[in-house]
């Protein structure tokens, strides 16, 4: 050999551990390589930590316990999916729907910040639960500047949309019988904003769907908005034409709007804002809109066709799917779309208005939408709900076991994962079952994913062979798919802050560095925030590869 060359040798290496072994057992593989020449030698020795092939896992099985359900048949049922552990080792974790509302409530009732936002949210959660409100309204109102708007945190100029929410939230507690603070100023800045200086929406200002609703809230006070320069007058002109189009289609047009849920029910409760008093039908004349005694029928109309879109959902109760999507904001959310749908058909199907609250409970139970700037929107519909609604629980079983690898078959509660290989010829070709693959082969593993509902704080954790190695070793964001790729020694976790729900798929590639037999773990998938959601994949077969 020459000075500086290197040689590679190859060897098998069976270890001495079986899978009888516990899995938190740790052998050791010691290697020592000798050099022997005429004038020197040397040798190195390395201690190689052997594992065994089992692996702790943990399965987990939930439903909701609706009113008048059995408790018993619905135990017997969930203990009759478990699969790779007795049902009988699983332990029992029940709890109401409400109390994990209930048990949001004190994390907001100091504010988060000192923004207003968050301060008035805090305000809202105080009066609603009987407690003393302290400076909370003092520091709200401090955000309020001369021109009566509200400023995202005291010194800051005024903001159309964060007026616009905390108009809204006050209005949810006037409707509730609780005094509020005089608001005329603040309704008059979203007027002279709305039609005064023309911004597009997505530096801060409302759109004039979003204006109608809110103003529609306080017909009380007058609409003064008188337009001079030739822009004015071309902008209110406009905003007319536009609301006579949106909340007062001609039979021609249709009612429009068609699957644009949000859209929809935002226009039904500012037509029935404005047609519940004589102030309310003033404030339409001036926007150029009469209405009459056929509205309400109209109104009717609209809120039947609403009511096709509604889909149940599994576990009970009653939601409109991507409602909001695919826009969020501080008045575009799911919680606070569904929050509106509750506010609107309370009286036309109480039914559904009540299926409605269940799910916005149940998303409590599997996302973290108390983070949600419309937590006060959500919280206002849920209190409201009937006493079987408030009744529901969730029971959930679960059980932590070892197994070898080979010996795990697929589980799930709330989610499904496959992992697929894939080899690079011409293109990807799907890899045959006992397929050999040689060194240096380019592989693609995909997880297939089904989620039945979006979670917050969901993890993949992929453990990989040991002849795979990862094409992009650096650990980063994912922009298409908006979480974190971890990539460490033995496996890849992926993280999401909120995972969609139905069918998607991950994906990483790999290259082959080693010839032999390999085995990995099976892939878990779990929502952190809700445990028991969680799913892993049946054991693939071992992985073959030969030397070039």
């Amino acid at each position: 050999m020459n000075p500086g060359a290197t040689e590679t040798k190859r060897f098998p290496v069976k270890p001495g551990m079986t899978n009888d072994v516990m899995a938190d057992s740790i052998g050791h593989l010691v290697l020592t390589a000798s050099f022997i020449a005429p004038e020197f030698s040397d040798a190195v020795q390395v201690t190689v930590p052997v594992y065994p092939a089992a692996q702790v896992l943990t399965e987990a099985h939930s439903a909701v316990l609706r009113d008048a359900m059995s408790r018993e048949a619905l135990l017997a049922d969930l203990r009759s999916r478990f699969v790779n552990v007795p049902a009988s080792e699983a332990a029992l974790k029940e709890i109401t729907v409400l109390d994990m509302v209930k048990d949001a409530i004190p994390s907001h009732v100091d504010p988060a910040g000192d923004d207003v936002l968050s301060l008035s949210e805090a305000y809202y959660v105080r009066l609603i639960s009987s407690l003393e409100q302290g400076d909370l309204l003092d520091k709200i109102l401090a955000c309020r500047n001369g021109d009566g708007g509200f400023a995202w945190f005291p010194g800051m100029n005024s903001n159309a949309i964060i007026t616009a929410v905390l108009l809204e939230r006050f209005a949810l507690l006037r409707d509730r019988g609780i005094e509020i603070p005089d608001l005329k100023s603040s309704v008059k800045f979203l007027d002279n904003k709305q039609f005064g200086t023309v911004f597009p929406v997505w530096v801060g200002w409302v759109s004039d769907a979003q204006y109608m609703r809110v103003r529609a809230l306080y017909p009380e006070v007058p609409f003064e908005v008188k337009p001079v320069s030739a822009t004015e007058k071309k902008r209110f002109s406009e905003f007319k034409k536009y609301a006579k189009s949106y909340l007062t289609p001609s039979k021609k047009d249709g009612r429009g709007l068609e699957g644009q849920i949000l859209s929809k029910a935002r226009r039904l409760l500012t037509l029935r804002s404005l047609n519940a008093s004589a102030q309310g039908k003033a404030l339409a004349s001036a926007w150029g809109i009469g209405l009459n005694a056929k509205i309400e029928k109209s109104i009717q109309a609209d809120v039947t066709s609403l009511l096709e879109y509604a889909v149940e959902h599994r576990d009970g109760g009653w939601y409109y799917p991507n409602a909001v999507m695919p826009y969020r904001g501080l008045l575009e959310s799911e919680a606070y779309a569904h929050a509106l749908l509750c506010q609107l058909l309370k009286a036309d199907s109480p039914v559904i208005a009540d299926g409605i609250r269940l799910w916005l409970m149940l998303q409590k139970e599997t996302q973290k939408w108390d983070a949600d700037p419309a937590f006060v929107d959500a919280i206002t519909a849920i209190l409201d709900g009937s006493e079987a609604v408030l009744n529901t629980r969730v029971l959930a079983l679960s059980a932590t076991y070892e197994a070898p690898f080979e010996n795990i078959q697929a589980s799930g509660n709330g989610f499904t994962v496959e992992r697929k290989f894939y080899k690079m010829t011409d293109k990807w070709e799907p890899l045959l079952p006992n397929e050999t693959v040689k060194v240096g082969d380019k592989i693609k593993v995909v997880y297939a994913i089904w989620n039945a509902e979006n979670r917050s704080f969901v993890k993949l954790t992929a453990g990989r062979e040991a002849s795979l190695r990862p094409v992009e070793q650096l650990s980063g964001y994912l922009y298409y798919y908006r979480g974190y790729r971890n990539v460490k020694a033995s496996a890849t976790e992926f993280y999401f802050d909120s995972y969609p729900e139905e069918k998607t798929e991950l994906s990483e590639e790999f290259f082959v560095t080693q010839a032999g037999r390999f085995v990995a773990p099976v892939t878990v998938i779990e929502s952190l925030y809700a445990p028991h959601y969680r799913a892993n994949s049946s054991f693939c077969p071992p992985l073959s590869s030969t030397a070039q």
